[in-house]
């Protein structure tokens, strides 16, 4: 598993701290799939699912890339 962690803050100011494997580029670093939109969480899950080990979506112009850690090698 990565040793990213998600960088998004909740309302109380705590970090969420969850394992992120997504880039979220208007963020500035890792997310986890729960704060994409439930659109693009919904696309990369059906491609992992499909076996991509990695991927770049643009959701109207807000740009994820995601990469599991099985097509780091």
């Amino acid at each position: 598993m990565s040793d990213a962690h998600c960088i998004v803050y909740h309302d109380d100011g705590r970090i969420c701290g969850r394992p992120a494997m997504i880039l979220d580029h208007q963020r500035g670093g890792m997310v986890c799939l729960a704060h994409v939109p439930a659109d693009v969480a919904e696309e990369i899950t059906l491609y992992m699912k499909l076996g991509a080990g990695e991927g770049r979506i643009d959701n109207d112009g807000e740009v994820y890339s995601w990469r599991t850690e099985a097509s780091t090698c």
